[in-house]
């Protein structure tokens, strides 16, 4: 009796071992389905990635957009176009250095076109027709001017146009060739002289007993006059002749140096607006130093 409880005793702890490595096995199985389960998850969470994608697309459409609202905050920047009539050659207040506008007035120009938020255009003519021009609408500024030292001269300019603040003045010097036997102004008596149009170098040669009074546009051509002797002196602005000088031994400047040159700006009579607002733009200048800055860069201190 006792073999056989001991051996149903055995056959049932075989059962039961066997059912509970079916469990176990059954359980294994399904840990590796959930498993796969679980992995097929994250292959979804690759499709979101996928989304993600999509949403790069997105963002770049939306950085086109941008740019596009950049190009026309950038067109819509400019209200339109401000036309300046200028001499070229002017040194230092416009000239060329190979193809590029350079100099003092041009400075300037480009301040007051970007505080108006105007796209600047220049127009080169000659020094007798800046006036005329700015007269006629053809250009909304004239630079390179020299205001008159002649009230009468001035008042009939006046009469034409308006006339900005002074923003730079220099002197009127006499420029002769090295060799030349004139020491002072009493010596240009008699001679052929070159002046500037309006200037004080003007009013000086009418007031002196010169045989011929020429009157030049720029001051390359006034150096032409001089180096060809068809002029015997130049009265000349200093800032724009020293710099010509002092890279020469064929000319030389007087000791004598007469009164102040004085350079604005002339606008429409009837464009009040820019007026004041050219005129503001050169007080602001000169309060913070840059107008200063600016001659100084074209007008080297020695």
């Amino acid at each position: 009796m006792k073999k056989k409880i001991v051996l149903l005793a055995a056959i049932g702890a075989v059962m039961i071992l066997t059912a509970c490595e079916a469990v176990t096995n059954s359980n294994i199985e399904n840990q590796v389905e959930e498993t796969t389960t679980e992995i097929g998850v994250t292959e979804i969470g690759t499709m979101e990635v996928g989304a993600t994608e999509v949403g790069t697309t997105e963002i770049e459409t939306t950085e086109n957009a941008a740019e596009e609202i950049e190009s026309e905050t950038e067109v819509s920047e400019l209200t339109g176009i401000l036309s300046v009539a200028v001499v070229e050659d002017r040194v230092p207040y416009a000239f060329y250095n190979k193809e590029e506008l350079l100099g003092i007035d041009i400075e300037i120009m480009q301040y007051v076109a970007q505080e108006l938020n105007k796209e600047l255009v220049f127009k080169e003519m000659p020094a007798d027709a800046i006036v005329s021009a700015v007269r006629a609408g053809k250009a909304d500024v004239g630079i390179t001017f020299v205001r008159p030292t002649s009230e009468e001269v001035l008042n009939k300019i006046m009469e034409k146009v308006e006339i900005s603040d002074i923003y730079a003045d220099s002197q009127q010097v006499i420029v002769v060739k090295a060799e030349s036997k004139i020491q002072s102004d009493k010596d240009l008596r008699g001679s052929n002289i070159g002046v500037l149009p309006s200037s004080k170098g003007e009013l000086l040669a009418k007031n002196i007993s010169v045989q011929r009074l020429m009157r030049y546009d720029s001051v390359s051509e006034a150096m032409k006059w001089l180096e060809e002797e068809i002029v015997d002196a130049l009265i000349i602005d200093a800032s724009q002749i020293q710099a010509i000088t002092s890279k020469t031994d064929e000319m030389r400047i007087l000791d004598e140096v007469y009164a102040a040159e004085e350079y604005a700006f002339v606008v429409a009579k009837e464009d009040a607006q820019l007026l004041e607002q050219v005129d503001e733009i050169i007080a602001r200048l000169k309060r913070s130093g840059e107008l200063k800055e600016i001659i100084y860069r074209h007008i080297p201190v020695e």
